[in-house]
């Protein structure tokens, strides 16, 4: 995901304090070492039963992984810093999001991620999740990711950044984002777009080369 100084940037165009969006990334993606020292209840209940603590409520990308854990996290924020912490970790979320989108193989996974749950609408939920688990265990879910990402690598920047705009408004709604904040990211999206992919090209030069990250040669 981006790394925190492309957070805050985007934060701060936002109207959200540097020091409010440092505090916020650091929340999200390493809690524990947040609520070790913080002087709030949840603070308090985690230094008691850290376990249970990251059990039920919260873990890396904290908020990403359910609605209960999204809502303690944005109550969380609110009781610290008002509305614009909420916003900010809601944006700190969006970009990690986008960034995923931005990867042909893992865009291809939400796609199909999502046709399956649909298909399973009016099950349990446990029962909708083992079901996608166990379909991309399947060698023809598999030759299906690798076409639809085949078929994503040869779309140009236009036709890929509309289906970048679908998923990312169904999980606004879906998280509940404010109105200002998703309106803030479609107005930039290009330039947010731009940064990303500055970011996974120095990501990339880092680390060995893999037939996934080569799916993202055609625009990096």
């Amino acid at each position: 995901m981006p790394d925190w100084n492309t957070h805050i940037k985007w934060a701060k165009k936002l109207g959200i304090d540097g020091r409010v969006a440092d505090f916020i990334n650091r929340l999200i993606d390493t809690p524990e070492d947040v609520l070790e020292n913080d002087p709030t209840e949840l603070g308090e209940l985690y230094r008691r039963d850290p376990a249970s603590v990251k059990s039920l409520l919260i873990s890396h990308d904290w908020g990403r992984k359910g609605k209960a854990k999204l809502d303690i996290l944005k109550a969380y924020c609110h009781t610290r810093f008002g509305e614009k912490g909420v916003m900010a970790a809601e944006l700190h979320h969006i970009l990690d999001y986008i960034t995923s989108l931005r990867d042909p193989e893992k865009l291809a996974q939400i796609i199909i991620s999502s046709s399956i749950f649909g298909s399973t609408r009016g099950k349990p939920m446990i029962e909708r999740i083992t079901q996608i688990q166990k379909e991309f265990r399947k060698e023809e879910r598999k030759k299906q990711l690798e076409k639809i990402s085949r078929k994503l690598v040869e779309l140009n920047y236009n036709s890929y950044k509309e289906i970048i705009i679908e998923k990312l408004l169904v999980k606004a709604k879906e998280w509940d984002v404010h109105r200002e904040v998703l309106e803030f990211v479609m107005n930039n999206l290009d330039e947010i777009l731009a940064d990303i992919d500055a970011y996974l090209r120095r990501k990339h030069r880092r680390i060995a080369r893999s037939p996934s990250i080569n799916t993202l040669d055609k625009w990096l």
